[in-house]
């Protein structure tokens, strides 16, 4: 079959390889095509847009980047209608995403949505487009498959394509950097995958290796960002700035300092006591408060519905609470707490092999009907 698949995002562009490692082992005469990243590439997506054209992080900055977000859009659909794909699917990234759902209803075009938008967070107006216009949906949180059938929609849920990622991790003995040297703590800081993400709380993270001297400063850096962005803060800086390297940093991490996404779940299911922290411009953030209804931004409290980790949002967010609260990480009894609900959150997430049982069920729903 041909596939076009879109995904926008890092995560997007992981969890979209893995499930697309296993549909080109049942289907031998597959091909790809679509949006994505360097992992999609690797497993033979040919790519017509990659990440770094498609990142648009708050609500506010994408007023800025209408021109480049419609006309994006626009060549998707002829991208799309060029190729005449047999299957579309779309691997979060709501924004665009929907837009495409639509699209492709009015085109005949067959679409299933891997990583559904957040309709319980906000906007739940969403669910009746995604019920009309995608014939099936993969939820990958535990408590969205509930959510989705109260609308009847047509959803399943096998696990959490994180447990696939990393169970298949294996460490790279050459990173002896991220074993302790002098006694000191590997501190692993993940500051997101997305510029605005990196550009608002690093001016905070950069202050505490001054600090903390008994502690060593690893900074998870993206692909999809510009170098530039991470030379503003690396120049004079008594940190690490690494690629490629996140597994590896957190296999070898005392605690985390995590912005909320995908890599709180990362650093839950290494086990690593981590602070969540978030910041984004004034206006995103009026916005998101009016709009987004749940009490928390992290997945691990999210999915547990009781909180876990800390968050520092927006104006909790300084110099005074980060000291604070990155302290609290170090205190035994606290690291024990959150390392037991980390154990009850791994088993929420589901089994082994998630992306290969998603594979097979497309498969099976729609291979037998081109």
């Amino acid at each position: 079959m041909r596939y076009y698949i879109i995904a926008g995002e890092k995560s997007g562009d992981l969890h979209a390889s893995n499930l697309l490692k296993y549909i080109s082992t049942y289907d031998k005469k597959h091909d790809f095509r679509g949006f994505g990243g360097n992992n999609m590439k690797s497993v033979g997506v040919n790519l017509s847009k990659e990440l770094s054209d498609l990142q648009i992080m708050g609500f506010y900055e994408i007023f800025f980047n209408l021109k480049k977000i419609y006309g994006n859009l626009s060549f998707c659909k002829k991208d799309i209608r060029s190729f005449n794909p047999d299957l579309i699917i779309l691997v979060d990234y709501s924004g665009f995403n929907l837009k495409i759902s639509n699209f492709a209803k009015n085109n005949n075009f067959r679409v299933v949505y891997y990583i559904t938008p957040k309709v319980w967070a906000w906007n739940r107006s969403r669910i009746k487009k995604i019920k009309r216009n995608v014939n099936a949906i993969y939820c990958i949180l535990p408590f969205e498959k509930e959510y989705f059938l109260k609308y009847n929609c047509e959803v399943e849920y096998y696990g959490n394509p994180l447990i696939d990622s990393i169970n298949n991790y294996k460490i790279n003995k050459s990173n002896f950097r991220f074993d302790k040297k002098n006694n000191k703590h590997i501190v692993a800081l993940l500051p997101g995958s997305r510029e605005s993400e990196i550009l608002q709380t690093m001016p905070y993270l950069i202050q505490l290796p001054s600090y903390f001297p008994n502690c060593e400063f690893y900074v998870a850096c993206s692909n999809n960002i510009k170098k530039e962005i991470y030379r503003k803060f690396s120049n004079n800086s008594k940190m690490y700035f690494i690629y490629n390297q996140t597994y590896d940093l957190l296999s070898k991490s005392h605690v985390a300092i995590v912005t909320s996404g995908t890599a709180t779940l990362e650093a839950a299911m290494f086990k690593i006591p981590q602070l969540v922290i978030y910041k984004t411009s004034f206006l995103s953030y009026i916005i998101a408060k009016t709009f987004i209804k749940v009490k928390f931004i992290s997945l691990v409290n999210l999915i547990l519905n009781k909180n876990v980790v800390t968050e520092l949002i927006q104006y909790d967010l300084n110099i005074k609470s980060l000291l604070r609260e990155f302290n609290h990480l170090f205190i035994r009894e606290k690291r024990i707490s959150m390392i037991k609900s980390y154990d009850i959150l791994i088993k929420k997430l589901g089994k082994n092999s998630p992306s290969q049982k998603i594979a097979k069920s497309i498969l099976n729903k729609f291979y037998n009907e081109t």
